[in-house]
């Protein structure tokens, strides 16, 4: 019987340390902290370019439209997504990533009311950059048409995107927003539960010697067993 324990849980701790799931890469994901703990948020404002709401962190009932509404928990970040032409947002925090695979979750809303006459769609973007700010990839676009649009809410949007490609890096996290032309509508954009999850590296060589360590010395024990017992009955 102790044999049989023995072996269980060794297989236990090897299974146990191969696939584990590395938490926490990302700070203040969903800006639970009330501020921008962990992030940096900017905006080009000056110059003759003006925002109207600038990078918050709140509970619900804020923004242009006072209507911020958190995903989840009980603080969001918002900007009012309008402004002066030439008007840009960033929000980023730099991450590495040392892990079999990596998949990187983000929540974003959109709400805006098209008041105005307007050619250019304002822009919001999420990618990877290197800590030096050159992009290395675009994982979303999305294009907000305001040319006289009615009031529109999108809603909490959920995407995920694979970041295997750039395991063994420090990145940047960015989600990027322009507004191409002056006052063509008022507008709120918001976010909430970013995360990133990444699993550790499986140790293939160690766990099959680990393995092979177990068999081993449970083949030993059973000998000894029964040597043990053929002295007795000798």
């Amino acid at each position: 019987m102790r044999v049989i324990q023995l072996a269980v849980a060794c297989v236990a701790v090897l299974v146990a340390s191969a696939g584990q799931v590395q938490a926490g890469i990302i700070t203040n994901g969903g800006f639970e902290t009330g501020d921008f703990t962990g992030w940096t948020a900017t905006s080009n404002v000056g110059g003759g370019i003006i925002e109207l709401v600038p990078w918050t962190v709140s509970g619900s009932g804020g923004g242009f439209f006072l209507n911020s509404s958190p995903n989840s928990g009980g603080f969001s970040a918002y900007n009012g997504f309008d402004g002066g032409a030439g008007l840009e947002y960033r929000l980023y925090q730099d991450v590495s990533i040392d892990a079999s695979s990596a998949t990187l979750t983000t929540n974003h809303r959109i709400v805006y009311l098209g008041d105005g006459t307007s050619s250019l769609d304002r822009i919001f973007e999420i990618n990877v950059l290197d800590t030096s700010d050159v992009l290395l990839a675009n994982l979303y676009t999305s294009s907000t048409t305001m040319n006289g649009a009615p009031f529109t809410d999108t809603g909490w949007l959920n995407n995920s995107f694979d970041l295997s490609s750039f395991i063994g890096s420090t990145i940047r996290l960015e989600f990027f927003q322009s507004i191409p032309e002056s006052y063509t509508g008022p507008a709120h954009l918001e976010l909430d539960d970013i995360s990133l999850s990444a699993a550790v590296p499986e140790p293939s060589s160690l766990t099959l010697f680990g393995i092979g360590a177990c068999v081993a010395g449970i083949g030993a024990c059973r000998r000894r067993r029964r040597q043990k017992q053929q002295q007795a009955t000798s």
